[in-house]
Formats: C-alpha cells, structure tokens, sequence
C-alpha cells in the first residue's frame, strides 16, 4: 500500500497547524475522477439545514468521505495500566458511540480505517525560536493504492493528560475530523468549534447538517485510478 499524501490538522488552545506533504510513489501519477457517492441511509434522515462547510478546507482528493460501510476504529491504548487509561478510554467510545449514529462505526482491534492513539504530541518550536502553545489532539489522513482504488486511513492522537471534561469533547471533534469534517464551525456551539469551551456541547444540528453536506460532495476516494497506456 503506498502512501500518496499525508495532511496533519493539530488543534490545541486557539492553534491550527495544516502541514502538505507528497511522497515519490503516486507523485504525478492520475488519481481517480471527482464523483458524487451515494448518501448513506443515516444521513439521507438528517435535515437539510444550516451547516459551515463553506469552512472546509480542499483536499486534492475533494471530500474526505467514506465510501465503505462500516467505518472500522481501532483503540490504541498504548500503555493501559496507567491509572486514567479507563477514563480515557471510556471518553473516546462514548465520542465513537455519538457519531456512529451518522456514519455507521464499528471498533475492531486489528488494522482500521481509524485510528485512536493515547499518546502525547511533541512540543513545536515556532520561526522565532519560541515554543507553540501546547497541542492536545490532533488527526492525520493518508492516502494509498488498495486494488487499484484510492483509499484513505485516519490516525487521531488524544493526549493522555486532557481534563475528563476535555477529553470528550476532544474525542468527539478529532472523531468528526476523521468521518469528513475536515475544518471548524465558527460557533462555540458547535463539537467541531476550533477552540475548547467551558461548556463543551453535544453534536449540534450545525454539525449534523455539515456532515450531510460533506457526503453530498463529489470525491476521488472509492474510485478507481486510470490505466496506464
């Protein structure tokens, strides 16, 4: 399976950081015509309504969507016998059980379309030598060639040392990264607000209507990549 692009988005107190970087393998290579998927069943229910996905940001790929059901999400604890691994873990399947009302989910512990870490994120240095605010979450994509169609994986990172109360909230926006929500609401109330909130909310109709929005859009993922003359 080779690695075509990777784009990391990292949230962290007021900070985004968007990184664009090719590998050799599918440089230059034709990706697979923009095509409109059919909407799954769960969203076709949500309402049509007032969204933010003029927010989004491009991919060259066009919408981060799904096009297989269901979505597989692998928990990665790492090292569970930390005394918080239970809360943590409890946070991140209560944040995959609310979604998975929208795009159907399921949690397998072998490879998967998502992954979740329980990891700190190293500190960055800016241009001018000073360290970033710190970082709590963040969510990677990557494509790759499986079968001669373009396919893509998602790695969350959440760290370990999240308040209970952010740790949700954290899960559920990385979450809504990973199914297609690739950008933020401009409203605190909002789980895909870019910036953490006292009262962290559920999954809004804003959100909701996004969503659907994301999965009416045209994308390369699920296609087939042209043949070679």
């Amino acid at each position: 399976m080779a690695l075509a692009t990777k784009r990391l988005l990292s949230i962290g107190i007021l900070t985004i950081l968007t990184v664009l970087m090719l590998s050799r393998p599918l440089m230059g290579q034709a990706l697979p015509e923009l095509k409109p998927q059919p909407l799954p069943a769960s969203l076709a229910q949500v309402a049509v309504g007032d969204d933010y996905a003029d927010r989004l940001q491009t991919t060259p790929v066009g919408a981060l969507l799904w096009t297989q059901f269901p979505v597989s999400v692998r928990i990665d604890l790492a090292d569970s016998t930390d005394a918080r691994a239970k809360v943590w873990q409890e946070a991140v399947t209560q944040a995959i059980s609310d979604w998975s009302g929208l795009i159907e989910l399921t949690q397998t512990t072998a490879a998967a379309d998502i992954t979740i870490r329980r990891a700190s994120l190293p500190l960055r240095r800016l241009a001018d030598g000073k360290l970033a605010p710190v970082r709590f979450a963040d969510t990677r994509f990557e494509f790759y060639n499986q079968d001669g169609r373009l396919r893509h994986r998602m790695v969350i990172t959440l760290s370990p040392t999240q308040a209970d109360r952010s740790l949700l909230s954290g899960a559920r926006h990385e979450l809504g990264h990973a199914l297609g929500i690739w950008g933020h609401s401009d409203r605190p109330t909002d789980v895909m607000y870019s910036s953490q909130v006292a009262q962290p909310p559920q999954i809004s109709d804003r959100d909701r209507a996004t969503l659907r929005k994301v999965y009416t859009q045209s994308t390369r993922l699920g296609g087939s990549f042209p043949k070679m003359p």
